[in-house]
């Protein structure tokens, strides 16, 4: 019998990820700018802060994987 994979195991990082991503949406304009992009094209709150969370997710691995600092304008 195969073992079944229960989605509880992600819940921490996920929810951290998301309170991340909604804090980040609050205090930085380029992240606001994109929120808000997401909820003028018709997504709900938890959507655009889901898309707003791979987006923070991209950003953090392309700055490390590149040796960079992040620099909010």
């Amino acid at each position: 019998m195969p073992l079944s994979h229960s989605n509880s195991s992600t819940g921490l990082p996920r929810s951290a990820l998301f309170m991340a991503a909604n804090v980040t949406r609050q205090n930085d304009e380029k992240f606001k700018e994109y929120y808000d992009d997401k909820i003028e094209r018709g997504k709900h709150h938890y959507s655009a802060v889901n898309a707003t969370a791979a987006k923070l997710l991209r950003v953090v691995y392309w700055l490390l994987k590149n040796d960079k600092k992040y620099k909010a304008k």
